[in-house]
Protein backbone atom coordinates (compact mmCIF):
# COMPACT_ATOMS: atom_id res chain seq x y z
CA UNK A 1 0.00 0.00 0.00
CA UNK A 2 1.44 3.61 -1.43
CA UNK A 3 0.19 6.90 0.85
CA UNK A 4 1.25 10.60 0.94
CA UNK A 5 1.38 12.47 3.63
CA UNK A 6 -1.06 15.40 4.55
CA UNK A 7 0.58 16.88 7.26
CA UNK A 8 -1.69 19.90 7.91
CA UNK A 9 -3.03 19.57 11.47
CA UNK A 10 -3.03 15.81 11.17
CA UNK A 11 -1.90 13.95 13.94
CA UNK A 12 -2.10 10.21 12.71
CA UNK A 13 -2.94 8.59 9.88
CA UNK A 14 -5.42 5.40 10.26
CA UNK A 15 -5.21 2.12 8.11
CA UNK A 16 -8.37 0.43 7.69
CA UNK A 17 -9.13 -2.78 5.85
CA UNK A 18 -12.30 -5.08 4.96
CA UNK A 19 -12.74 -8.11 4.67
CA UNK A 20 -15.15 -9.51 2.02
CA UNK A 21 -18.46 -8.41 3.20
CA UNK A 22 -17.46 -7.34 6.66
CA UNK A 23 -17.19 -4.04 8.32
CA UNK A 24 -13.87 -1.32 8.21
CA UNK A 25 -11.66 -2.06 11.01
CA UNK A 26 -8.54 -0.32 12.11
CA UNK A 27 -5.44 -2.56 11.44
CA UNK A 28 -2.56 0.14 11.98
CA UNK A 29 -2.08 3.57 13.35
CA UNK A 30 1.06 5.86 12.09
CA UNK A 31 1.97 9.01 14.11
CA UNK A 32 2.25 11.56 11.90
CA UNK A 33 5.83 12.01 12.99
CA UNK A 34 6.99 9.02 11.26
CA UNK A 35 5.48 9.51 8.34
CA UNK A 36 7.19 10.29 5.19
CA UNK A 37 5.96 12.32 1.67
CA UNK A 38 5.41 9.00 -0.03
CA UNK A 39 4.73 5.60 2.89
CA UNK A 40 4.44 1.89 2.42
CA UNK A 41 2.72 -0.28 4.37
CA UNK A 42 2.71 -3.63 4.21
CA UNK A 43 -0.19 -6.03 4.98
CA UNK A 44 0.94 -9.51 6.34
CA UNK A 45 -1.98 -10.55 8.24
CA UNK A 46 -4.24 -12.11 5.24
CA UNK A 47 -4.16 -14.33 3.09
CA UNK A 48 -4.63 -13.01 -0.08
CA UNK A 49 -4.91 -16.85 -2.21
CA UNK A 50 -8.30 -16.71 -0.58
CA UNK A 51 -9.73 -13.59 0.40
CA UNK A 52 -10.04 -10.19 -1.25
CA UNK A 53 -9.17 -6.94 1.11
CA UNK A 54 -10.86 -3.53 0.83
CA UNK A 55 -8.12 -0.20 2.35
CA UNK A 56 -8.60 3.47 3.04
CA UNK A 57 -6.62 5.81 5.18
CA UNK A 58 -7.92 8.63 7.35
CA UNK A 59 -6.27 11.42 8.83
CA UNK A 60 -7.35 12.49 12.43
CA UNK A 61 -6.65 15.53 14.12
CA UNK A 62 -5.36 15.51 17.84
CA UNK A 63 -9.17 15.41 18.96
CA UNK A 64 -9.48 12.53 16.78
CA UNK A 65 -11.34 14.14 14.49
CA UNK A 66 -10.87 12.85 10.62
CA UNK A 67 -9.56 15.84 8.42
CA UNK A 68 -8.88 13.29 5.21
CA UNK A 69 -9.99 10.29 3.83
CA UNK A 70 -7.65 8.88 1.19
CA UNK A 71 -9.34 6.67 -1.55
CA UNK A 72 -10.06 2.92 -1.48
CA UNK A 73 -7.99 0.53 -2.82
CA UNK A 74 -8.90 -3.69 -3.38
CA UNK A 75 -7.05 -6.44 -3.90
CA UNK A 76 -7.73 -8.65 -6.72
CA UNK A 77 -8.17 -12.04 -5.87
CA UNK A 78 -7.19 -14.94 -8.83
CA UNK A 79 -8.48 -18.05 -9.19
CA UNK A 80 -7.27 -20.47 -11.90
CA UNK A 81 -7.64 -24.48 -13.03
CA UNK A 82 -6.40 -26.50 -16.06
CA UNK A 83 -9.76 -26.71 -17.97
CA UNK A 84 -12.46 -29.56 -17.63
CA UNK A 85 -13.78 -29.48 -21.07
CA UNK A 86 -10.73 -28.57 -23.29
CA UNK A 87 -7.30 -30.72 -23.28
CA UNK A 88 -4.47 -28.44 -23.08
CA UNK A 89 -5.97 -25.28 -21.86
CA UNK A 90 -5.76 -22.86 -18.56
CA UNK A 91 -8.73 -21.26 -16.97
CA UNK A 92 -8.57 -18.09 -15.11
CA UNK A 93 -10.88 -15.84 -13.55
CA UNK A 94 -10.81 -13.05 -11.09
CA UNK A 95 -12.57 -10.55 -9.25
CA UNK A 96 -13.02 -7.14 -10.96
CA UNK A 97 -11.69 -4.02 -10.09
CA UNK A 98 -14.58 -1.89 -9.83
CA UNK A 99 -12.80 2.02 -10.51
CA UNK A 100 -13.45 4.73 -12.83
CA UNK A 101 -9.79 4.55 -13.38
CA UNK A 102 -9.41 1.39 -14.64
CA UNK A 103 -7.99 1.15 -18.02
CA UNK A 104 -7.47 -2.63 -18.36
CA UNK A 105 -5.71 -5.99 -17.17
CA UNK A 106 -2.33 -7.58 -17.66
CA UNK A 107 -2.01 -10.69 -17.25
CA UNK A 108 1.42 -12.41 -16.61
CA UNK A 109 2.34 -15.97 -17.15
CA UNK A 110 5.60 -17.69 -16.54
CA UNK A 111 6.79 -21.37 -17.38
CA UNK A 112 8.46 -21.57 -13.99
CA UNK A 113 10.10 -24.68 -14.97
CA UNK A 114 12.26 -22.79 -17.22
CA UNK A 115 12.07 -19.25 -16.15
CA UNK A 116 10.24 -18.78 -19.64
CA UNK A 117 7.89 -15.83 -19.61
CA UNK A 118 5.29 -15.69 -22.26
CA UNK A 119 4.16 -12.16 -23.49
CA UNK A 120 2.13 -10.18 -21.39
CA UNK A 121 -1.04 -10.06 -22.82
CA UNK A 122 -3.74 -7.21 -22.33
CA UNK A 123 -7.24 -7.90 -21.27
CA UNK A 124 -10.04 -5.26 -21.85
CA UNK A 125 -10.96 -3.77 -18.52
CA UNK A 126 -15.02 -5.49 -18.76
CA UNK A 127 -13.85 -8.64 -18.88
CA UNK A 128 -12.68 -11.12 -15.84
CA UNK A 129 -12.23 -14.34 -17.10
CA UNK A 130 -9.25 -15.56 -19.81
CA UNK A 131 -8.81 -18.99 -21.15
CA UNK A 132 -5.67 -20.11 -23.33
CA UNK A 133 -4.33 -22.94 -25.06
CA UNK A 134 -1.01 -24.24 -24.27
CA UNK A 135 -0.14 -26.18 -27.10
CA UNK A 136 2.44 -24.17 -28.15
CA UNK A 137 4.64 -24.65 -25.25
CA UNK A 138 4.32 -28.22 -24.94
CA UNK A 139 7.62 -28.97 -26.26
CA UNK A 140 9.27 -26.79 -24.19
CA UNK A 141 7.35 -26.61 -20.78
CA UNK A 142 6.96 -29.07 -18.10
CA UNK A 143 3.63 -28.07 -17.47
CA UNK A 144 3.99 -25.90 -14.59
CA UNK A 145 2.34 -22.46 -15.33
CA UNK A 146 2.55 -19.15 -13.01
CA UNK A 147 0.03 -16.45 -13.33
CA UNK A 148 -0.88 -13.59 -12.10
CA UNK A 149 -3.65 -9.97 -12.91
CA UNK A 150 -2.50 -6.50 -13.19
CA UNK A 151 -4.91 -4.10 -13.15
CA UNK A 152 -3.66 -0.67 -14.83
CA UNK A 153 -4.98 2.38 -13.54
CA UNK A 154 -4.69 5.28 -15.62
CA UNK A 155 -2.65 9.00 -14.58
CA UNK A 156 -4.46 10.88 -11.67
CA UNK A 157 -3.65 14.18 -10.45
CA UNK A 158 -4.73 14.89 -6.70
CA UNK A 159 -3.29 17.74 -4.71
CA UNK A 160 -0.42 18.80 -7.46
CA UNK A 161 0.99 14.93 -7.31
CA UNK A 162 -0.01 12.73 -10.26
CA UNK A 163 0.44 8.94 -9.91
CA UNK A 164 -0.56 6.27 -11.71
CA UNK A 165 -0.15 2.21 -10.64
CA UNK A 166 -1.08 -1.08 -11.48
CA UNK A 167 -2.62 -3.56 -8.90
CA UNK A 168 -1.51 -6.89 -8.64
CA UNK A 169 -3.57 -10.08 -7.78
CA UNK A 170 -2.12 -13.07 -5.72
CA UNK A 171 -0.18 -15.92 -7.54
CA UNK A 172 -1.63 -18.90 -9.33
CA UNK A 173 0.12 -21.71 -10.55
CA UNK A 174 -1.60 -24.53 -12.90
CA UNK A 175 0.30 -27.89 -13.19
CA UNK A 176 -0.81 -29.41 -16.71
CA UNK A 177 -1.29 -33.29 -16.99
CA UNK A 178 1.19 -35.05 -18.78
CA UNK A 179 0.41 -36.75 -22.25
CA UNK A 180 2.26 -39.72 -24.22
CA UNK A 181 1.77 -40.97 -27.69
CA UNK A 182 3.52 -44.40 -27.46
CA UNK A 183 3.62 -46.10 -30.72
CA UNK A 184 2.21 -50.27 -29.86
CA UNK A 185 4.64 -51.38 -33.25
CA UNK A 186 7.66 -50.30 -34.81
CA UNK A 187 10.30 -51.73 -37.09
CA UNK A 188 8.77 -51.35 -40.77
CA UNK A 189 10.92 -49.20 -43.35
CA UNK A 190 8.87 -45.97 -41.90
CA UNK A 191 8.94 -46.73 -38.46
CA UNK A 192 12.42 -48.37 -37.40
CA UNK A 193 12.94 -46.39 -33.86
CA UNK A 194 10.51 -47.21 -30.42
CA UNK A 195 10.78 -43.29 -29.07
CA UNK A 196 7.63 -42.39 -26.78
CA UNK A 197 6.63 -39.21 -27.67
CA UNK A 198 5.39 -36.76 -24.13
CA UNK A 199 4.54 -33.71 -22.88
CA UNK A 200 4.74 -31.69 -19.68
CA UNK A 201 6.98 -33.50 -18.00
CA UNK A 202 10.65 -33.14 -16.49
CA UNK A 203 13.36 -34.05 -19.26
CA UNK A 204 15.74 -34.28 -16.24
CA UNK A 205 14.20 -37.25 -14.71
CA UNK A 206 13.52 -39.87 -17.85
CA UNK A 207 14.37 -43.05 -18.16
CA UNK A 208 13.55 -45.59 -20.62
CA UNK A 209 14.07 -49.26 -20.44
CA UNK A 210 13.08 -52.74 -22.42
CA UNK A 211 12.22 -55.91 -21.51
CA UNK A 212 12.21 -59.34 -23.53
CA UNK A 213 9.71 -61.77 -23.16
CA UNK A 214 11.94 -63.31 -20.79
CA UNK A 215 12.25 -60.04 -18.59
CA UNK A 216 16.34 -59.32 -19.87
CA UNK A 217 16.34 -55.86 -20.38
CA UNK A 218 17.75 -55.50 -23.92
CA UNK A 219 18.14 -51.20 -23.50
CA UNK A 220 17.85 -48.38 -21.29
CA UNK A 221 18.57 -44.75 -22.00
CA UNK A 222 17.67 -41.44 -19.75
CA UNK A 223 17.81 -39.09 -23.48
CA UNK A 224 14.77 -38.10 -24.49
CA UNK A 225 15.49 -37.87 -27.94
CA UNK A 226 17.06 -41.29 -28.27
CA UNK A 227 14.46 -44.45 -28.87
CA UNK A 228 15.20 -48.18 -29.27
CA UNK A 229 16.16 -49.61 -32.90
CA UNK A 230 15.18 -52.89 -31.94
CA UNK A 231 18.63 -54.11 -31.38
CA UNK A 232 20.56 -55.61 -28.32
CA UNK A 233 24.49 -55.44 -28.38
CA UNK A 234 24.95 -54.53 -31.89
CA UNK A 235 22.04 -57.60 -32.81
CA UNK A 236 18.89 -57.13 -34.62
CA UNK A 237 16.44 -58.56 -31.79
CA UNK A 238 13.45 -61.33 -32.35
CA UNK A 239 10.49 -60.73 -33.68
CA UNK A 240 7.96 -60.23 -30.72
CA UNK A 241 6.34 -58.54 -28.02
CA UNK A 242 8.46 -56.49 -25.67
CA UNK A 243 7.88 -54.53 -22.49
CA UNK A 244 8.62 -51.01 -22.57
CA UNK A 245 9.05 -48.99 -18.75
CA UNK A 246 9.18 -45.29 -18.59
CA UNK A 247 10.26 -43.50 -15.74
CA UNK A 248 9.21 -39.72 -15.25
CA UNK A 249 8.94 -36.77 -13.14
CA UNK A 250 5.27 -34.60 -13.99
CA UNK A 251 4.94 -31.05 -13.42
CA UNK A 252 4.04 -31.47 -9.84
CA UNK A 253 7.35 -32.72 -9.23
CA UNK A 254 5.96 -36.07 -8.73
CA UNK A 255 7.93 -39.91 -9.78
CA UNK A 256 6.02 -41.43 -11.90
CA UNK A 257 6.30 -44.92 -14.38
CA UNK A 258 4.43 -46.09 -17.33
CA UNK A 259 4.65 -48.97 -18.25
CA UNK A 260 3.05 -51.17 -21.44
CA UNK A 261 3.88 -53.16 -24.07
CA UNK A 262 5.46 -52.79 -28.07
CA UNK A 263 5.64 -55.30 -30.94
CA UNK A 264 8.86 -55.51 -32.70
CA UNK A 265 8.38 -56.60 -36.42
CA UNK A 266 10.87 -57.03 -38.60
Amino acid sequence: MLFGRYAFACKEYKIYRKENLGSYKVINVIPVAQARFVNHYFDTDVNVDRDKYKYIIKATDSCGEVIYTSNKIKTILLKGKTSDTKNLHNDLIWTTYFDSLLSNYLLNTIITNHSIRIPDFTIPASQYKYEYNVTDYSDEAEGKFEHWIGAQLKSKTIDNFTFSDTVHSNTVTLYQDEHFYIPNAFGSVDNPIFKPSFSFISQNDYKLLIHNRWGQKVFETNDVNVGWDGSFNGKPCQTGVYTYLIKYRNSENILKNKKGNVYLMR
